[in-house]
């Protein structure tokens, strides 16, 4: 099994996407709208962890710094060499470049590392200094690339506050109790994972729609899960209670990833009555193949064949860096073939009621079902 997790380095990866954004004004004016939009976003996510245990003195630094990612956004912005598209596929490219974008924030801001923070000024802090450093590197590689004479007059300017931002998250770090205060060493590499697999997301996706290349996906778990998000957090919530048969740790990637998403269906009867569906299949499918004398490895391989499917096709960027770390962390190797022809049966069942499920009144509706 190839491991799609692995990457390459920031600049191999991101170099050759930035180069097909720079040789087309409408996908740079795209470029460029994603960019102040993830500058909007930071500002609200600074505005909402100013607390009351925010510090005065404090309190003055922070909201420069939220009105620096405003104006950031407003300058980004307004470098857009235009600002309508000729045609309906760029609009396209921008609604998925954006929502990636949205995925991204949500995915590192909520993450495990930045939620243990002992407080919200605390998770600013940490947060802050950490993020930071995306716009820094992609702004600097897009400056060295970009054709735009506007943009390399004022992105430079934009590129100084950052550096900035950096400085003023390391003083007030230095200044929090030996308490409150977490390794960044592990927060550094969230960072770095996480915007890059953003990256690396937003580059596939775009090939797609220029038609440079195209990424398919085999299994009907992930054929289903790319065109029905309810179907993709359902299912990975029953991946969550199954992985935690075998190990808690496993299961925890799977646990953070989808609990905001599963927030925003908390109402919806039809999501409910799928992931209690969902959840008995899979459940299911783990004791016939134990019954049988399927090894838990061969469970185990089979779970992290989905995520290394789905890595990169979805747009849900918190599961891509749940499968990541479940793919790097808890790679499986089958010790054994025995059972295997026993595993493909007790798995092609799953599938079966899947497209049963699929074929109710109220269940799945799927184009090519």
């Amino acid at each position: 099994m190839e491991n799609r997790y692995q990457m390459q380095s920031f600049n191999e990866e991101v170099a050759p996407f930035l180069q097909i954004i720079t040789n087309d004004v409408y996908l740079e004016s795209i470029w460029l709208s994603v960019m102040s939009m993830l500058e909007e976003i930071a500002a609200l996510y600074i505005l909402s962890n100013i607390t009351d245990k925010t510090p005065t003195d404090s309190l003055r630094e922070i909201l420069t710094h939220i009105k620096d990612e405003q104006r950031h956004a407003a300058v980004l912005l307004s470098l857009r060499p235009v600002t309508t598209y000729p045609d309906l596929s760029y609009y396209k490219i921008e609604e998925q470049l954006k929502k990636i974008g949205q995925e991204f924030i949500m995915s590192f801001f909520n993450s495990t590392q930045l939620r243990n923070a002992k407080h919200r000024y605390a998770a600013y802090i940490h947060g802050a200094q950490t993020i930071e450093r995306f716009p820094f590197r992609i702004y600097s590689l897009y400056l060295s690339m970009t054709k735009l004479s506007k943009v390399k007059d004022e992105l430079p300017a934009v590129i100084a506050d950052e550096i900035e931002h950096i400085a003023l998250g390391k003083k007030m770090y230095a200044q929090l109790s030996p308490d409150e205060r977490m390794p960044l060493a592990e927060l550094y590499k969230l960072e770095e994972t996480v915007c890059l697999m953003m990256l690396k997301r937003m580059s596939i996706a775009l090939k797609n729609h220029l038609q440079i290349a195209t990424t398919t996906v085999e299994s009907l778990p992930a054929k289903v899960s790319l065109e029905s998000k309810k179907f993709e957090i359902a299912f990975n919530h029953a991946l969550y209670i199954a992985e935690g048969f075998f190990s808690k740790e496993r299961a925890e990637y799977l646990q953070v990833a989808i609990t905001l998403s599963r927030l925003e269906y908390k109402r919806d009867s039809d999501y409910k009555k799928l992931e209690k569906t969902l959840v008995f299949f899979v459940t299911q499918y783990v004791q016939e193949c134990v019954k049988n004398g399927v090894s838990f490895e061969l469970i185990l391989l089979r779970f992290n064949k989905h995520y290394n499917e789905m890595i990169y096709n979805t747009d849900t960027m918190a599961l891509h860096y749940a499968y990541h770390c479940l793919l790097d962390k808890h790679p499986v190797v089958s010790k054994s073939e025995a059972n295997m022809k026993v595993e493909e049966e007790i798995w092609h069942q799953f599938n079966t009621k899947i497209l049963q499920e699929a074929e109710n009144e109220n269940g799945l509706s799927l184009s090519w079902a």
